[in-house]
C-alpha cells in the first residue's frame, strides 16, 4: 500500500533546516550552547514515526 508523500516532505523540510542551522554563524560566546540540530531533528522524526524515518534515513 503507496503511502501519501506530503508526510515525507515535512520530514525532508525539517531536515533541511536543521541543516541549515547547523551552519548559521553565531557569535562564538554561543557556540558551547549550539545544539546538534541534525541529530535532534532526527530522534525525533525516528521516535515519532518509526516506518517512514530510520537511522538509514541520516546516512542519506
Amino acid at each position: 500500500m503507496l503511502q501519501p508523500a506530503s508526510g515525507r516532505i515535512w520530514i525532508w523540510i525539517s531536515i533541511l533546516l536543521a541543516l541549515s542551522l547547523s551552519i548559521l554563524p553565531l557569535p562564538f560566546e554561543f557556540d558551547p550552547f549550539r545544539p546538534d540540530w541534525l541529530a535532534m531533528v532526527l530522534i525525533y522524526w525516528a521516535l515519532a514515526l518509526p516506518h517512514r524515518t530510520n537511522v538509514g534515513t541520516a546516512w542519506v
